[in-house]
């Protein structure tokens, strides 16, 4: 007996079980079916992991209910072969006629001291279909479980109904195979009395026959048959004594057929599956058994056909199910894998390039909290449309919730960028009479420069997809060196979280200074990872990384305590100097980072007012309103925010006007090309504008002999920051 019988032994005799009103005949069906107890089988085990796999859940069983007991014909992530009946949730499903979920078992007074509740497996959350044959008995279940609540979406819950009327075809076609099986034995037995019975006996039995019934000579010519051979073919009988087994096979079956012709002959017996082409020219599936026999001494075919569309129609919907993706009707993350393996392949042969492209909706969650999951459902149907419209020659795929794929065959990085910078057009999407704009990013690999393989070329795409999401970029190439799969990346990865708790992570400060007063005003502070393995590491390479990494916000708050604590050791406030620090792309998406600040700075008694929060445009853009937001909350605090790398970005002008900056930062690379008549009048303009808006002006790595072509009597800050820095 195992444990779970015994924790449930304690507590059944007190679990009453809710018996459908058809109970007794519901048993007597489930037994004619003849499959509690068999054996595993492939088929049915592919379809409770599919379940698995589509409904997120560690668990999934195809559950049959027995009179005391729930038997698992299929079963993933669960150890036991059946449960007592009085514990089952199947007990309770099977008195509903669709959907049974329980998103809460500890919730639900019926099951919260359920021993499969309060011990192994720990069902948290139960959600299944049951299983109904055509005269209306509830045979069982196809059911998910979970060991946390949730709730199932209703994408999730068409495809867990589509499982459910497989696994019902399943059992019945099963059940009519077994039957034909029996069948086929009984008729043996009554084809070897044939030849010696009356010919009307015979002609009375072939008549009583299910499916087609024929006989063919060694000359491949029919010689008797029952009517339903005439009927499914479409042939009168005049027609059929003419006709061989060829002339009802298509031409790409006749190979197949004549194999298992003379397997028959030779060995006695033999099995095919192919198509009766009718006269009409209709294809009818079916399984053939065939026997060599003697009759009236003559040397014959004597074979029977059972008619399997039903059969063949589940099985191509669970192919289906399996390749396709159920909402979109486009190929799914599998099917594109396999389609990319065999144009690499080609492509191997051929010599031509091929372009994997991955696109993403940002935030795609907030359409369906906003406007509901069935609107998010047609989003995404339009979203394959317009796809599939934009690049007509693509294979286009759905490879998650708001993620597409596409492989395009013959394009090189120029054509490939060009169809990067348009496929963001696509996710305008018409709803409900009016447009709604969603934010997307692509990753782009070619075959053969970014990866020879499809699992290589696939990974490639989406490390440049995310390089594309960090940069605010509409798309990105894959770049080796941005791996984040490259060996000292993942090495930095894994260090992140400790460094900073090692204090791996340094301020170096640096000043600034008043160019019309030659005094220093304040300092900036310049992180540096001291690693012990890499040595000290400049901040372009490890930034990128604490932003995929989730430690950014970390990261920026130890670098700010520092450069406070600095402060306070030293009293740069008595003198008036401010510290500069500088934001994250992902700090300004943070709505409680005004919080975290303002409790560092009264821990060191630290004045908003001599703070300045450097950001870069770009930063801003990747969310600009959440951004804002956080800018607004920030400068009301008192404390002082920079637009660094001003000049570089490309919608400054259009976003200067509402940003609530007190300071800008004119990039390095004006600087260091100050000898340029239009560099110079560039850096002039951008210094003006900054005055009339009220704003400091800070030049970023001047040097001394530049200090005279940068001022020209203007009133501005300097510092020496190297390019790359932060």
């Amino acid at each position: 007996m195992t444990l779970l019988y015994r924790l449930a032994k304690e507590n059944i005799e007190q679990m009453p079980i809710p018996l459908p009103p058809n109970e007794e005949e519901r048993l007597r069906a489930l037994r004619r079916y003849r499959i509690l107890d068999t054996a595993p089988e492939e088929t049915f085990d592919e379809l409770t992991a599919l379940a698995s796999h589509i409904c997120d859940t560690p668990m999934a069983l195809i559950s049959l209910i027995d009179e005391k007991r729930q038997w698992f014909k299929s079963k993933q992530g669960l150890r036991v072969n059946e449960t007592p009946r009085e514990i089952s949730f199947c007990t309770h499903a099977i008195l509903k006629d669709e959907l049974f979920m329980v998103s809460d078992t500890l919730q639900d007074p019926r099951f919260a001291d359920n021993p499969l509740v309060t011990s192994e497996p720990n069902i948290r959350f139960y959600a299944d279909m049951p299983v109904v044959d055509g005269e209306g008995h509830a045979l069982g279940t196809v059911c998910v479980l979970d060991r946390a609540p949730k709730t199932l979406t209703e994408s999730q819950i068409r495809s867990l109904r589509i499982l459910r009327n497989l696994v019902t075809r399943l059992i019945v076609v099963q059940k009519a195979l077994r039957e034909h099986s029996a069948l086929e034995d009984e008729i043996r037995g009554r084809l070897r009395a044939i030849a010696t019975r009356e010919q009307t006996m015979a002609d009375s039995l072939i008549q009583t026959l299910p499916g087609v019934f024929y006989v063919f000579d060694e000359s491949g010519r029919f010689v008797r048959w029952n009517d339903n051979f005439e009927r499914i073919t479409g042939y009168s009988a005049e027609e059929i004594a003419k006709m061989s087994p060829m002339d009802l096979v298509a031409p790409e079956d006749m190979p197949a057929v004549k194999e298992r012709i003379r397997t028959m002959l030779e060995k006695g017996f033999a099995e095919v599956e192919r198509s009766i082409v009718s006269k009409s020219g209709q294809k009818i599936p079916h399984f053939f058994t065939g026997a060599r026999l003697t009759i009236d001494g003559q040397p014959c075919v004597i074979g029977m056909g059972v008619d399997i569309t039903r059969l063949k129609e589940a099985e191509e919907q669970a192919r289906r199910l399996a390749y396709y993706d159920p909402l979109t009707g486009l190929p799914n993350r599998t099917a594109f894998l396999g389609r990319l393996t065999e144009v690499v392949q080609l492509a191997e042969k051929t010599g031509e390039s091929v372009a994997v492209i991955l696109i993403s909706a940002s935030h795609f969650g907030d359409v369906n909290a906003t406007l509901g999951h069935e609107s998010g459902d047609i989003v995404l149907q339009r979203l394959a449309s317009n796809l599939q419209q934009l690049v007509e020659d693509a294979f286009v795929a759905r490879l998650g919730p708001a993620q597409y794929g596409l492989i395009l065959r013959g394009l090189d990085l120029r054509a490939a960028s060009e169809v990067g910078v348009r496929l963001p057009s696509a996710f305008r999407v018409e709803l409900h009479g009016s447009f709604l704009e969603l934010h997307a990013r692509a990753g782009i690999a070619l075959f053969p420069g970014h990866g020879r393989d499809a699992t290589a070329l696939l990974r490639h795409a989406d490390a440049a997809l995310r390089r594309a999401k960090s940069t605010a970029s509409t798309y990105a190439v894959y770049s080796a060196s941005e791996d984040a799969y490259n060996p000292r990346r993942l090495a930095l990865l894994s260090d992140m979280r400790g460094a900073i708790e090692r204090d791996e992570m340094i301020a170096y400060l640096q000043p600034k200074l008043d160019l019309a007063s030659r005094q220093i005003t304040g300092l900036e502070g310049l992180v540096r990872w001291q690693h012990p393995t890499f040595g000290i590491l400049p901040p372009n390479e490890f930034i990128p990384i604490a932003e995929q990494s989730g430690t950014i916000r970390q990261l920026t708050l130890s670098i700010l305590k520092q450069c406070v604590r600095y402060a306070h050791i030293h009293g740069w406030r008595d003198h008036g100097l401010d510290v500069s620090v500088n934001l994250s792309v992902l700090d300004l998406q943070d709505n409680r980072l005004p919080e975290y600040i303002t409790g560092i700075l009264e821990t060191w008694g630290f004045a908003a007012a001599n703070l300045t929060l450097e950001i870069t445009e770009s930063a801003v853009m990747a969310d600009p309103a959440a951004s804002m937001e956080v800018l607004g909350r920030l400068r009301s605090l008192g404390a002082s925010l920079a637009l660094d790398d001003f000049g570089t970005g490309q919608s400054s002008l259009a976003y200067l006007k509402d940003l609530p900056i007190t300071k800008l930062k004119i990039d390095r690379s004006f600087v260091v090309a100050l000898q340029k008549p239009r560099t110079a009048a560039i850096v002039r303009s951008i210094i003006e504008l900054g005055h009339q808006m009220e704003a400091r002006v800070i030049a970023e790595g001047v040097a001394e002999h530049e200090t005279s072509a940068v001022t020209q009597n203007r009133p501005m800050m300097v510092t020496s920051k190297p390019a790359n820095d932060r």
